[in-house]
């Protein structure tokens, strides 16, 4: 559970307080804005994402790891697998993007991005890992969402957003979208 406020008040106009439950803790404190932005990208890097798209590929499952100090969820490959097989393994961002064939599968080659961000799965009561929460990207648009500016990223989400409710079945809308990205306005 987790909530963060945005507080300007003449003397810390970059500061952002916060207030978090962990563990049966409640933990309130705050830091400069840029700090804030580092720390909330860890939602935008997915370290378990590239093994995923190379397990695509593979015969075998995924399996559930630990990296660092946080929960790594699992993704089952047959989800992913049924995305592209209904999205034709076009990208869901533009139709009209330049694909080759991969060699391991001899059909376009896509990689599975989680709309609402698996490394979120704490903040929900029901998985992430679901048909409707999985998009089919090139691999460009795919590293365009995780690392673009924030405007061309946002324009994405937005786009992958109105394809399918999955928002709607999180009870989230375009801005807590964007907040799991990191991508919040603090000005």
């Amino acid at each position: 559970e987790f909530a963060w406020i945005y507080i300007g008040d003449g003397n810390h106009d970059n500061d952002i307080w916060f207030i978090y439950k962990k563990d049966g803790d409640l933990w309130v404190g705050f830091m400069e804005s840029k700090s804030w932005l580092d720390d909330i990208s860890t939602h935008r890097n997915d370290e378990n994402d590239d093994l995923f798209q190379q397990q695509l590929c593979e015969d075998n499952e995924v399996k559930i790891t630990k990296l660092k100090a946080r929960d790594v969820y699992s993704r089952d490959r047959k989800i992913a697998l049924a995305r592209f097989d209904e999205s034709n393994y076009r990208c869901e961002i533009d139709d009209n993007c330049r694909q080759f064939i991969a060699r391991s599968t001899g059909k376009p080659y896509v990689e599975a991005h989680h709309l609402i961000p698996v490394s979120a799965q704490s903040q929900f009561d029901s998985s992430l890992d679901i048909v409707e929460n999985v998009f089919s990207l090139c691999p460009h648009c795919h590293r365009a969402i995780h690392h673009a500016e924030r405007d061309v990223t946002v324009k994405m989400l937005e786009t992958l957003s109105l394809k399918r409710p999955v928002l709607e079945l999180h009870s989230l809308n375009l801005l807590d979208l964007t907040n799991l990205y990191g991508l919040e306005k603090l000005n």
